[in-house]
C-alpha cells in the first residue's frame, strides 16, 4: 500500500507542478536568485520533468484523479500473506453518518479514538492525529502515519515535511487551508525507548486503517 500512494502522489506531483515550478524558478530568477538547493526528492521529480520533456520512448502515464469506489473483479489484487484486497467499511462496523461533510468527518474520528482492532494490535501509541484541512477540497494528500512533529503538533504533514508540503502548495498556487489531509494510520507507531525516532509502518496496520482513509476519500 505504501508503494501505491507513493505512486500516485509521485505522479500527481508530477502532473501537477511542473507549469508551477517553473513559474516559481522564474521568480527567484527576478529576485537576483541564482542557486537553488536541491534534496534527493526534488531530484527524482526534476529528473521525470526532464525525461518528459524529451519525450521518452515509454509512454507517459496518466495521472490518477479518482479511485473507483468499487474496483471490476478483474482489477482486484489477489489475496496472499503479504497483502490484502481492501475491505468495504461497513464491513469491518464502520458508521458513516452526518449531513455534511464536517459531520461525516467527525463521526469518524469518534470512531478512530477507541478503534477496537488497532488496540488489539498494541503497535501504536495513544495520541491520535486524524486529519486537517478542507472537507470539500479537490486535493487530498495522504500520508503514512504520524511521526514525532505530527503527534506533538496534531496535524499531519508537521515539521520538515510540512515545511515542505507549504513550499510545494505554495508553488501550486494554494496552500494547506485549501487542501484536505489525512494518513492511513492515524496513530504514531510504537517502538522501543523512543524519543524523536518514528518507525515504518507494518501491514497489519496499514490493513487495519484502511477503511477509515477509504470513507475519508469517499467523502
Amino acid at each position: 500500500m505504501r508503494d501505491v500512494l507513493a505512486e500516485m502522489w509521485f505522479s500527481s506531483c508530477v502532473t501537477l507542478l511542473a507549469d508551477p515550478l517553473i513559474d516559481y524558478l522564474r521568480q527567484l530568477e527576478a529576485q537576483g536568485q541564482t542557486h537553488v538547493n536541491v534534496d534527493d526528492d526534488a531530484r527524482l521529480l526534476l529528473r521525470e520533468f526532464y525525461k518528459r520533456a524529451l519525450g521518452s520512448t515509454s509512454s507517459p502515464r496518466p495521472a490518477i484523479v479518482a479511485a473507483p469506489a468499487q474496483p471490476t473483479q478483474a482489477s482486484q489484487p489477489k489475496a496472499s500473506s503479504e497483502a490484502q484486497a481492501p475491505v468495504e467499511p461497513a464491513s469491518v462496523g464502520l458508521v458513516i453518518s452526518g449531513a455534511t461533510e464536517e459531520e461525516k468527518l467527525a463521526g469518524l474520528k469518534q470512531q478512530a479514538s477507541n478503534w477496537a482492532p488497532a488496540k488489539a494490535l498494541g503497535g501504536l501509541r495513544e495520541t491520535m492525529v486524524f486529519s486537517a484541512g478542507n472537507p470539500r477540497a479537490d486535493v487530498m494528500l495522504v500520508g503514512e502515519a504520524p511521526g514525532f512533529d505530527e503527534e506533538r503538533l496534531l496535524e499531519p504533514f508537521s515539521g520538515k515535511a510540512g515545511q515542505k508540503l507549504d513550499a510545494i502548495l505554495r508553488a501550486m498556487g494554494t496552500s494547506r487551508k485549501d487542501v484536505y489531509i489525512s494518513n492511513i494510520v492515524k496513530f504514531r507507531p510504537q517502538m522501543p525507548n523512543q524519543t524523536t525516532s518514528n518507525r515504518k509502518l507494518t501491514r497489519k496496520e496499514i490493513n487495519v486503517w484502511l477503511p477509515f482513509i477509504q470513507a475519508e476519500v469517499n467523502i
